[in-house]
């Protein structure tokens, strides 16, 4: 905002970092730690994505991405200089940052999906969907595409609450290192390939990597799914609680939708 600018100005407060065109889909925060510099952004939009170049204060020092869930750290993507990143959030997306003194060499590289390879697979339907609701109903379909079923006109689909477990068999050629789905929905996915886990996601971009996991021949792809509460709950009219909270609520999109694509 411009009054900011000016009052940091006036009393005289040096920028963490310059951020080209700043706009709300983007907040950070920074911490110091001895010789590293720490960022941490995100993206609270639940639609739009936000894509900024930024210049930080950090010189020659190396930007570390790292993932709080798993621990794991990698170098984050720059051009000629470590202190000028572009950084890219998918709606509700974090980044955490690190910056630190050193050198880079062939051991620092990790394989990530920021620079996506060529499509080597469009997985297909027909999908057996097995729909396990919290109130003890379960159900099977088949879908020959993902579709979301929150606003399904059927009200068995429409007031759904729980896990869904999407099941495929896939010929493949051996080939891909990333499997990434198109949208959650407010949902949680786990990812599951020939029995054995290749990730969760209920956040920023569904990419899970299935390097290790995918092999020639016949491959079998579960991903378990689980959905809000809300559908249910606004259907629980002898509930007070139930129904002053969902009061004037209406169906919300839930499931998976889009294509299911493996690439390198």
């Amino acid at each position: 905002m411009p009054w900011t600018k000016d009052a940091l100005k006036k009393i005289n407060i040096r920028k963490n970092l310059e951020i080209s065109d700043p706009s709300p889909e983007m907040f950070q925060i920074r911490h110091v730690l001895g010789q590293k510099d720490i960022w941490f952004f995100v993206n609270p939009d639940m639609k739009k994505t936000a894509y900024k170049k930024v210049e930080f204060p950090t010189g020659d020092k190396i930007p570390w991405k790292w993932d709080p869930e798993t621990g794991k750290m990698e170098i984050y993507s720059y051009n000629e200089s470590p202190s000028v990143l572009t950084i890219e959030l998918d709606p509700l997306e974090s980044l955490l940052l690190v910056f630190e003194p050193g050198k880079l060499n062939a051991h620092n590289k990790a394989e990530t999906p920021e620079a996506r390879g060529d499509t080597v697979l469009v997985i297909t339907g027909p999908w057996k969907v097995d729909f396990h609701h919290i109130n003890g109903n379960n159900f099977s379909l088949t879908f020959d595409e993902l579709k979301e079923f929150g606003t399904s006109t059927d009200e068995k689909l429409n007031s759904f609450a729980g896990t869904v477990f999407y099941k495929i068999m896939f010929d493949s050629d051996g080939r891909g290192r990333w499997l990434s789905l198109n949208n959650l929905n407010r949902g949680v996915a786990e990812v599951n390939l020939n029995g054995k886990n290749a990730g969760v996601c209920w956040y920023g971009k569904p990419v899970f990597n299935i390097s290790s996991l995918l092999k020639k021949g016949e491959n079998t792809l579960v991903i378990k799914y689980t959905t809000t509460l809300s559908n249910y709950v606004r259907t629980l009219k002898d509930n007070p609680a139930a129904v002053r909270w969902t009061k004037g609520y209406s169906p919300v999109v839930s499931g998976l939708t889009g294509k299911v694509v493996i690439f390198n």
